[in-house]
């Protein structure tokens, strides 16, 4: 096992969440286990992620881990973790953000979709609950299985 320890921190029909503490990097990431094993959208995302350079406003695909048992594949689709979703930010704070805080956000969200858009890529589902935050402040955009690339005519 590559992990010291494993917690599932969502869990849906389509699979499961886990937050999980590497045991090479001693660094917490976020490994997804879909059931349907590797989707058409897993794929796209992948693909999508592992094509474009790094961006401080987007989150960073690590690797794609597989595990066998009795003949049976599982796919785990391996990513940085970042504390919380800015869907549930909204949710919890009682007071409003600080206007300082808004653009600092707007800023990184801004930065993040001028660069897909650079690249040819198009998020085509931006939302609170696809866009990550950590205690520093820092946001970035993740899930992109609706993810399109385009060319510049």
């Amino acid at each position: 096992m590559r992990f010291l320890e494993k917690l599932i921190i969502s869990q849906g029909s389509y699979g499961v969440v886990y937050r999980a503490l590497s045991k090479k990097t001693i660094k917490v990431v976020v490994m997804k286990h879909e059931f349907c094993g590797l989707c058409k959208s897993t794929l796209r995302e992948i693909h999508v992620l592992k094509s474009l350079r790094r961006h401080h406003s987007i989150m960073e695909f690590k690797e794609v881990l597989v595990d066998a048992c009795d003949g049976v594949f599982f796919f785990f689709f391996v990513m940085e973790h970042l504390d919380n979703y800015f869907k549930r930010l909204m949710d919890v704070k009682m007071l409003p953000m600080h206007p300082g805080e808004v653009k600092c956000m707007m800023k990184q969200l801004w930065e993040g979709v001028k660069f897909l858009q650079e690249n040819g890529v198009l998020h085509r589902d931006l939302k609170p609950s696809n866009l990550l935050v950590n205690k520093n402040g820092e946001l970035k955009i993740c899930d992109f299985g609706l993810t399109r690339e385009f060319e510049w005519e």
